[in-house]
């Protein structure tokens, strides 16, 4: 029913009713308005009378309005949205409308808030994609995406990262065939790159497993994405998800720990794999990620050695990957300063790769040096690899500019021998001449050679490359022995010698000082590992003992750094010293003719000159000399110098032992450090070159020698008291040194020690029962706290010894028990000494029983009449051991009722003393006088005195037994009848005040 305004006669109380009836809005306003050219609607209701206002869309029969936008096209998320009605909500599910229906794209563009569903709408887009009607729905698809994009502008919630997967997996493939999906597809990756949220701390532990699977994923689009424009957004998520430090991520993000954690079980294998296939622009992005993982722990190094990566980088040093491998003939670039040159993947991305392979490499060598079975676990280059890999290293040694690469591919190159070892074959044969050949190249230069074309200088960066090299040939020694004969082949020995005699310095390189001492210090070095691998007349065809001993004459004249003089001492040291070997008496008849001996033992005498202790260094110089003139003992040589006159060979070893005996103990004394290095080198310079020569062992102990071994056991460590004692033992034996063993006293040096052997004035034999409680503690020998045996089957059998004994595959061993044997346990201090002194002296007895415990074990399988005999051992050993515990404990047993008599005596003593009592009565006369009765004060006194002296007769009745005496008063306090006290009381009025110098007999 349509009516015009001014056709329509209402009155004033149908208007009234038709306002109050209805809600009017803005636009609503203008509909009613009373001007003529709006159409105005009204109702009459059933059952009533007059009409009401209506709104046109209720007139056309419009129902309410599904999307809930308002109808002046304002955003359904803003204040103008509508909100549905029961009515309207009803209808909604009626029809199975989920959602809202979409809006235009235009009437969503300038909204500022957020989508009123939140992070719902990814699980309603999962539902969607996996629907086979949702998938057709594409504009419904794209707006749902673009409120999820609004949604996770900071980044996506953890708790929806399975939805999001699943949604982006299918956009990635139906976007081919679908491009509209394209936009919303690059809007969910482009907010991969922010960090991953969570609701609350506990998340990231409670949803790790979707943050794993999500970390996967990345890891499959890496492979699956074809578009370099995708990828390059997955490369930026992952990489940004996996290095952004906590700071950065923000408080409500998942914290790098757990992100790294999730990857690392998910990743490996795909980034491993894919740096041997994927194309050029990409493979940073894999290389990154390797170097992420690699340097977050040491699991992840592993699993990646364990699927060869190694194998996959060195691979892509093939500059013509991937159309044709290396060719075996092309063993570096014609020029490698061309402009055009090529080059392959992992030598364009040169400063990652060495970063990788330095963590790869260096975790995997300190595993393998914990677990040396790790390294057959790990599979090794093959020998293509390695032919890329050397390529690659020639390119980066001749090109310009390049020192740092070539620098770190070098000591890269040392780390894979350390980890692969001789499996890596064509670096034997085809990388180690070139190694040699360029560590010596500025000494002697190859002319048809490509090393030629190396650049060289003096700087430092060179004088790196040089040292490393040198290293790397060493190293490469070791692993592949039998290329010693390159040592001379490819002249690294002449080079080396080059820098070592100062004869020859104007024709090598002219370094600088400091680096040239760099240079010379790892020659040295290197010449100490390399030279046993050497024939056995280099030592004297290349004069190496008489340069060596140059250098070490020079120091006594101008001292220079000690680490060069250690290095040469050691270089002397290991050509002589090579036991049961051909060149051994030619390198001691050279020793001699240059009159090494007595520079050495000059040397000794300038650094104990030096400073008292030496310092550190200076002690390990002096052991290494002391080595050397211990070996030199065997070449019956007298040797005398004008130089040092004072010093002749071998006439004044004793003066030097004494020299370095009183050294070592005045710094015991003074408790000052001294390496235990230094004091076995001197106990054995003195067994093997004074004890077993009677003229010199007869100077020695006349000269308090044996009096200054017993005085440094008590101030030293097991190890240095057992050659002590071995020396001891032995000048014992030749029957030279018993008065001194007797006399010897322990000094005030030895209460002083930490930890503590004996006390001052201990003898022999409490040092020997010392030593040997000692060495029972540590075998875990099991004894009580008075030194008695506990285990009577096998007394002083340690626990180790006890264990192998047990196992079924268990071989003869020696005891590690120290064989002190002294039947003197009279000369003992105290009763735990004796008592330990008398197990000392059924040492062997006791040893010798234990081996028919081990011969019962070896042999169980025995004849009736051998196991009877056998047992019968064995029960004689046990009855040893009762009879050498029962004689223990009688030991233990008279020592405490000597001490029980001794405190008897002395309590006795005190007793019988008149002095005590008469001071102890007159300090109560002194006290009671003013207040006490004298006749009873006087019954007191009396009574005391005789249940005194019936308590002392009572004693001595039941002793029977003279009272011994142990307490002696000092000279002063002797004179018992002859003192006097002075008594000090109060003075009565009536008498005249004594003079103070009156004194009162007591």
């Amino acid at each position: 029913m349509e009516k015009r305004s001014n056709e329509s006669p209402k009155t004033k109380k149908q208007v009234k009713k038709a306002k109050s009836k209805n809600t009017i809005t803005n636009v609503e306003a203008c509909e009613s308005s009373k001007s003529s050219s709006h159409t105005q609607f009204f109702r009459k209701p059933k059952y009533e009378g007059g009409f009401e206002r209506i709104s046109k869309k209720e007139y056309f029969g419009a129902s309410e309005s599904i999307s809930g936008s308002s109808d002046t096209f304002h955003c359904v998320h803003g204040p103008g949205g509508k909100i549905y009605s029961e009515k309207g909500q009803l209808k909604r599910n009626l029809i199975k409308e989920l959602d809202p229906i979409p809006t235009d794209r235009k009437w969503t563009e300038s909204c500022t808030g957020l989508p009123a569903n939140g992070w719902d709408i990814a699980k309603t887009l999962e539902f969607l994609v996996t629907d086979a009607a949702g998938c057709q729905q594409i504009e419904r698809l794209n707006a749902h995406i673009r409120d999820l994009g609004k949604i996770a502008e900071r980044g996506y919630r953890i708790d929806i990262l399975n939805s999001l997967c699943t949604v982006v997996d299918y956009l990635v493939d139906a976007q081919r065939k679908e491009p509209r999906l394209r936009e919303g597809l690059e809007l969910l990756l482009r907010n991969m790159k922010n960090p991953i949220r969570l609701g609350t701390v506990s998340d990231a532990v409670k949803y790790f497993e979707q943050l794993q699977n999500f970390i996967g994923f990345l890891g499959v689009l890496l492979i699956i994405l074809e578009e370099d424009e995708h990828f390059g957004m997955v490369s930026e998520a992952i990489i940004f998800n996996l290095s952004a430090p906590d700071r950065v991520r923000g408080l409500d993000a998942a914290p790098q720990r757990y992100v790294l954690e999730a990857a690392a079980s998910v990743l490996d294998q795909t980034i491993a794999r894919m740096l041997a296939v994927t194309r050029s622009s990409r493979f940073p992005t894999f290389v990154i990620l390797a170097l992420l993982l690699a340097s977050d722990s040491v699991d992840n190094c592993i699993k990646l050695m364990k699927e060869n990566i190694i194998e996959n980088i060195l691979c892509r040093f093939n500059p013509y990957f991937p159309v044709r491998d290396l060719p075996v003939y092309e063993v570096n670039p014609a020029e490698p300063q061309s402009c055009i040159v090529k080059l392959g993947d992992s030598s364009i991305n040169m400063s990652t790769i060495l970063s990788l392979l330095l963590v790869l490499l260096k975790t995997t060598m300190y595993c393998i040096e914990e677990n040396p079975k790790l390294r057959l676990l790990i599979p090794s280059p093959s020998d293509y690899a390695q032919r890329c890999y050397i390529w690659a290293f020639r390119f980066e040694c001749r090109a310009r500019e390049h020192q740092h690469e070539r620098n770190t591919l070098t000591v890269i190159t040392a780390l894979l021998l350390r980890c692969f070892g001789d499996r890596l074959t064509v670096f034997s044969s085809r990388f180690m001449p070139d190694i040699m050949s360029m560590a010596v190249a500025t000494e002697v230069p190859l002319n048809k050679n490509w090393i030629r074309t190396v650049n060289f200088n003096t700087s430092q960066l060179d004088v790196q490359f040089k040292k490393t090299l040198i290293y790397l040939s060493v190293e490469a020694l070791k692993i592949f022995p039998y290329n010693s004969f390159m040592i001379e082949s490819q002249h690294w020995l002449l080079g080396l010698m080059y820098l070592l005699d100062p004869g020859l310095c104007s024709l090598r390189a002219h370094w600088s000082h400091a680096l040239f001492a760099e240079l010379r210090l790892t020659a040295l070095k290197a010449l100490v590992i390399a030279l046993p691998f050497t024939a056995s007349n280099v030592t004297k065809d290349y004069g190496i003992i008489r340069r060596i001993m140059w250098y070490i004459e020079w120091y006594s004249e101008n001292p220079y750094d000690l680490q060069v003089l250690y290095w040469c001492v050691r270089l002397l040291q290991v050509a002589i010293s090579t036991r049961q070997s051909p060149s051994r008496p030619i390198a001691l008849q050279d020793l001699f003719d240059t009159h090494g001996i007595i520079i050495l033992m000059h040397l000794c005498y300038a650094l104990v000159a030096q400073k008292t202790p030496p310092v550190e260094k200076s002690q390990v110089i002096i052991s290494l000399c002391l080595r050397l003139l211990t070996s030199a003992m065997c070449a019956n040589e007298r040797v005398g110098c004008c130089v040092y006159p004072f010093i002749k060979w071998p006439s004044s070893i004793n003066s030097l032992a004494e020299t370095l005996l009183d050294k070592v103990l005045f710094s015991l004394d003074k408790h000052l450090i001294i390496s235990d290095r230094w004091l076995i080198s001197l106990l054995n310079f003195i067994w093997e070159g004074i004890i077993w020569k009677k003229e010199y062992r007869s100077s020695f102990v006349s000269n308090d020698g044996i009096y200054k071994l017993l005085d440094l056991i008590t101030m030293t460590r097991a190890p240095v008291q057992c050659i002590a004692l071995a020396i001891v033992c032995d000048v014992a034996r030749a029957g030279d040194a018993v008065g001194q063993l007797v006399t010897w006293r322990a000094k005030l040096a030895a209460s002083d020690t930490n930890p503590r052997l004996v006390k001052r004035g201990a003898t022999i034999a409490s040092l020997l029962a010392a030593i040997f409680r000692d060495d029972c503690k540590a075998t875990h020998v099991p004894l009580d706290e008075n030194g008695i045996i506990l285990n009577l089957d096998n007394p002083l059998m340690s626990r180790d010894l006890r264990d192998a004994i047990s196992d079924p595959d268990f071989v003869e061993a020696k005891s590690k028990v120290t064989p002190v044997c002294l039947a003197a346990a009279d000369m003992a201090g105290s009763r735990k000494s004796k008592a330990i002194l008398v197990l000392c002296s059924h040492y062997l007895t006791i040893k010798y029983n234990e081996t028919w415990m081990e011969t019962k074990i070896q042999s169980p399988d025995l004849l009736p009449q051998d196991q009877d005999i056998l047992d019968e051992f064995l029960h004689i050993s046990k009855g040893w051991s009762n009879e050498i515990k029962r004689q223990q404990e009688e030991i233990i047993e008279k020592a405490k009722k000597k001490d029980i008599e001794e405190e008897c005596s002395l309590y006795a003593f005190l007793g019988r003393v008149r002095l005590n009592i008469a001071l102890d009565a007159l300090r109560e006369v002194r006290c009671t006088a003013r207040s006490a009765d004298r006749e009873r004060m006087s019954f007191g006194l009396i009574y005391d005195a005789v249940f005194a002296h019936h308590r002392r007769a009572l004693a001595a009745k039941m002793r029977g037994e003279t009272v011994l005496r142990t307490y002696k008063p000092p000279l002063d306090h002797q004179n018992v009848t002859g003192q006097y006290v002075k008594v000090f009381s109060i003075h009565p009025k009536n008498k005249p005040k004594p003079r103070d110098d009156v004194e009162l007999s007591a």
